[in-house]
């Protein structure tokens, strides 16, 4: 799967998803299923970072798009929530 592939698939997660609200670990699932990933794939877990803290490179991806999509105004975090995200007004 390539990374355009994986952005394709995490917009679309949000633009199908009631209200266009997505918890992340409903969004790593919905992002499996759309890939045809094997759910173990997107929990293995590898050294990251200098540290080498054990982390899933699948969903670290997933996240960096969220941080973009954040930045163009696509989505936003809703308010008091972790893990929560939603597309803004003018993207729904």
């Amino acid at each position: 799967m390539n990374q355009l592939d994986l952005f394709t698939h995490i917009g679309a997660a949000y633009a199908e998803a009631p209200g266009g609200a997505l918890e992340n670990v409903t969004l790593y699932r919905l992002v499996a299923e759309r890939a045809g990933m094997d759910p173990t794939h997107m929990d293995a877990r590898s050294p990251i970072g200098i540290a080498g803290s054990l982390r899933s490179p699948v969903k670290r991806k997933i996240r960096w798009y969220q941080q973009t999509l954040k930045q163009l105004g696509v989505i936003e975090r809703i308010p008091g929530e972790r893990g929560i995200w939603r597309l803004t007004q003018g993207s729904s």
